[in-house]
């Protein structure tokens, strides 16, 4: 099934976190709502678990999202994105990563600063 909402990493890791993020987590989980998750935010997701449940319910999402490859067109819009909003941010990239899959895929990003993704071009995902 095509995703509807890529999901941001801040998001993805309220699998374990809760928080603002949780609201995607449950329809995504229950299959009301198929989504994506960028593999670069997924390694980022790997490298945050705090434990080995976190690390469990992790792969456990993951094998319900479509996980999007980097390929050249989205790495190249996201050193675009990147470059116009903070060049010497080294964190704007993950995100810009994020919003470039969302924007290829074209579909809205779901995320907890709305505000951020605007600015890089991506319509944001409204809670189910």
């Amino acid at each position: 099934m095509e995703p509807k909402v890529i999901l941001d990493t801040a998001v993805a890791e309220a699998i374990w976190t809760g928080g603002q993020g949780a609201q995607w987590i449950r329809p995504v989980a229950s299959g009301d709502l198929p989504a994506a998750l960028n593999a670069s935010s997924f390694a980022e997701l790997v490298s945050r678990a705090p434990d080995r449940r976190a690390e469990i319910q992790l792969a456990a999402l993951a094998s319900l999202l479509n996980i999007v490859e980097l390929d050249l067109d989205i790495a190249q819009k996201a050193g675009q994105i990147a470059r116009d909003l903070d060049p010497d941010d080294p964190t704007v990239m993950s995100s810009a990563i994020v919003a470039a899959t969302a924007l290829q895929l074209k579909i809205p990003v779901a995320c907890i600063d709305e505000e951020f993704f605007s600015a890089m071009g991506c319509e944001i995902a409204e809670p189910a």
